[in-house]
């Protein structure tokens, strides 16, 4: 078996996405889609349902009168808020394994992910793109091909470095050559895998390359500019995102300024701090440079 096949193998192996998951953001790029079908696809989830009235129930939503249905967790917080929960809920264990490949401990690939999903946030609002909720999912899941590499693949990440530093490559050149893909296009093969939209997967599959993405994407410069932001920031930088900077042909194809991003940075350390006290997580630290 070559290493190609490899790879393939490992991405037939990985457990499937939560259904609802799968479900609520086909439902939620529909115009047509009803509350009562986002309510359905919840309420017959345990485990799920119990999560969520949990999270709606908790003082991060300032909740005065407690809630006991999935319905009425809808109307107060909308869709867009319970689909970021789901998602978040979805891949919440999957992303607090620890990837000592890329030097991430446990927790800190979650704290990336989560970051640069509330950074995307943030930057989709700021220029008024919409779904909004896809934008926040693609930029969770951006480096869930990591976890493949990490977790399901027998890898010499010495020789990976190794490449990149006599090289002068990135590690993601540097994991194409030694590999032959990487993280970002492995990540993109297993979303296709799990019938996620085709936005998604391509603001996965392009969240280091932008620029090369042959489509005119806000949503794919949005996720490789957060995903910039973050890494500069500190947060979840591991071994191969210490020089990251975000482009500049993808921050004007957006409108973006310095100021911006600044903004930005400021929100989404706020909103960290939020995030991990409503999934009882420890709270980082992070740099504030980008």
């Amino acid at each position: 078996m070559t290493f190609s096949e490899e790879i393939i193998e490992s991405v037939n192996a990985l457990p499937p996405v939560p259904v609802a998951m799968t479900r609520m953001a086909r439902a939620l790029s529909d115009p047509e889609t009803d509350v009562r079908e986002i309510v359905k696809i919840i309420q017959y989830e345990p485990g799920l349902t119990a999560s969520i009235l949990k999270m709606a129930n908790s003082a991060y939503f300032g909740s005065m009168q407690a809630i006991g249905s999935i319905r009425l967790a809808v109307a107060r917080l909308g869709l867009e808020q319970i689909f970021r929960l789901v998602v978040v809920s979805s891949v919440n264990a999957t992303l607090q394994r620890p990837l000592s490949g890329y030097d991430l401990p446990p927790g800190e690939l979650w704290r990336h992910s989560v970051a640069a999903a509330l950074a995307t946030q943030y930057l989709a609002e700021e220029i008024g793109l919409k779904n909004v909720e896809m934008a926040f999912t693609a930029a969770l899941l951006h480096d869930i091909g990591k976890l493949v590499i990490g977790n399901y693949l027998d890898v010499d990440f010495l020789a990976i470095e190794k490449v990149a530093c006599e090289k002068g490559a990135s590690f993601e050149e540097a994991e194409r050559e030694v590999l032959g893909a990487d993280h970002a296009q492995i990540g993109a093969a297993v979303l296709g895998k799990w019938n996620l939209p085709t936005q998604i997967v391509a603001g996965v599959r392009w969240h280091h390359n932008p620029d090369t993405a042959g489509a005119d994407s806000p949503m794919i410069d949005l996720v490789h500019v957060a995903d910039a932001m973050c890494l500069s920031m500190g947060i979840g930088p591991g071994r191969d995102g210490l020089f990251y900077r975000p482009s500049e042909a993808a921050m004007s194809r957006c409108g973006l300024s310095r100021k911006t991003l600044e903004s930005v940075i400021s929100h989404t350390l706020g909103a960290m701090d939020d995030f991990a006290e409503l999934f009882s997580l420890p709270k980082g630290e992070v740099c504030h440079g980008v």
